[in-house]
């Protein structure tokens, strides 16, 4: 075979070969799109598009059959440079939205939109210069070879400047990048080359080889840059997945412990309803069998029947102020503490100093948690109005090294520790602190007053 004719013969293969590979891949690019609904996969399809095109142009005479110097063919041909640098055009627009450049480098973003349009300026004017004279001047072709060389050079070190980057996705877009880069670049070298007569014809024939050579790599990298996004998007979908079924199950059993923090409340309620009822109900009967024959009896039971009216409104009161801690306008816990202490501790001229934490009804906002702290507190402050006989107390409640701290101090005249018999109050104190996790510290000596500690971890204080 001749050699002029096994030229045509593997030039045409080549040609083939390219076009049925980039054919593939647009078909590839739309099912994806199809699937996934990525802007950025349109983008790739119109580039992929462009290439098909820019290739029938290129091969126009051997595959449509025009002849070389008819009209048709000079006409087809004018598009021959601008599709090469649309090609430049949308590959830059495929690549800021599939690594997502505006955000994750705007620096860069910034640099290539200019030159972007800079691009499109100069496609429109080789079009313009085109049609109006259907030969290519020498300043032309120079403008041409010189604008290549420029978006080569700047192709690079955007490549260069973005492979710092760790992130393996960027990885496989520059080696596609590159890849195509560098086979138009050797095409367009081969050209230059020819026409200063350094490569023979034969030589020349294939210049378009290496353009479809790296297109080839850049197709393999950019499909498995698009397998790897596609992983990528289907492990944050699984991820958001597990995410909203750990929410679920963490909301779940939110409301079921919620459920039984209720619960227990509303069985203290019961409870302490039910037992001063009882208890009101005796004295009253009390005092109805002894008003005509003892009158101090049953003004005793009468006033008995008063305080525990008033302790079981003011422990209801509390409960209640327990349950609805998101109650507009609602009492804080610092006004809480400081009323009773008012009323409890001033009439008897003991001076109260109190340092609340301003987030303390933030912290605290399990309804247990809320009530027992509460209750801990005034039950201290009781036991310093009832024994202490103290001038000075304070109440802090703080958080430090994620524990609630609760200290109520006085300065009255303590006791022994080792001899004295402990009542209920300092029982119900502990018991209610080691019922939230905490622990209970009570320290009192003899004329130096009285310590009373809790230490809660703050997790057994929220939700």
């Amino acid at each position: 075979m001749p050699v002029a004719e096994l030229t045509e013969f593997l030039t045409l293969r080549m040609y083939l070969f390219i076009l049925g590979a980039l054919s593939t891949q647009l078909s590839y690019i739309m099912i994806q799109w199809w699937r996934l609904r990525y802007k950025e996969y349109l983008l790739y399809a119109a580039y992929i598009l462009t290439f098909i095109l820019y290739a029938i142009i290129l091969f126009q005479e051997d595959i449509l059959k025009i002849p070389e110097n008819s009209t048709t063919f000079l006409i087809i041909d004018s598009f021959k440079r601008p599709f090469a640098f649309l090609l430049y055009f949308e590959y830059f627009l495929f690549g800021q939205y599939f690594i997502d450049l505006k955000n994750r480098f705007p620096a860069y973003y910034r640099i290539l939109q200019p030159l972007k349009k800079i691009i499109l300026g100069f496609i429109g004017s080789m079009i313009i210069l085109r049609f109006a004279n259907m030969q290519y001047s020498t300043l032309g072709n120079a403008a041409y070879y010189l604008f290549s060389i420029f978006l080569f050079i700047f192709f690079i070190i955007f490549i260069i400047k973005l492979w710092k980057s760790d992130d393996q996705l960027i990885k496989y877009v520059l080696r596609a990048s590159l890849s195509v880069t560098v086979g138009a670049f050797i095409s367009n070298l081969m050209i230059v080359a020819h026409m200063l007569g350094i490569v023979p014809d034969a030589l020349a024939n294939f210049y378009f080889l290496p353009t479809c050579i790296g297109a080839a790599f850049e197709i393999y990298f950019l499909n498995t840059g698009i397998v790897y996004k596609s992983s990528l998007f289907e492990k944050r979908l699984i991820a958001t997945q597990q995410e909203l079924i750990g929410k679920l199950k963490e909301n779940e059993i939110l409301s079921t412990n919620q459920q039984n923090i209720r619960n227990k409340i509303a069985q203290d309620l019961h409870d302490e309803v039910g037992s001063t009822l009882s208890s009101i109900h005796i004295y009253s009967s009390v005092a109805s069998k002894t008003l005509e024959n003892d009158v101090e009896k049953a003004k005793a039971a009468l006033s008995q029947i008063k305080e525990n009216t008033r302790q079981v409104m003011e422990n209801v009161n509390d409960i209640v102020w327990a349950m609805n801690k998101e109650q507009i306008g609602g009492t804080s816990l610092e006004v809480k503490l400081k009323n009773y202490g008012y009323e409890l501790l001033n009439p008897l001229n003991i001076n109260c100093l109190y340092s609340i934490d301003k987030d303390a009804d933030k912290k605290i906002v399990n309804m247990e948690a809320r009530k027992n702290i509460l209750l801990i507190a005034k039950e201290a402050m009781n036991n310093i109005a009832k024994y202490s006989e103290a001038t000075e107390a304070s109440v802090r409640l703080e958080f430090h090294n994620g524990s609630l701290q609760l200290e109520i101090v006085d300065n009255g005249k303590g006791f022994d520790e080792i001899n004295h018999h402990y009542g209920n109050g300092i029982y119900n104190m502990r018991q209610r602190t080691e019922t939230l996790g905490g622990s209970f510290h009570f320290k009192s000596e003899n004329k130096q007053g009285t310590v009373v500690q809790c230490k809660i971890p703050i997790t057994n204080t929220s939700y």
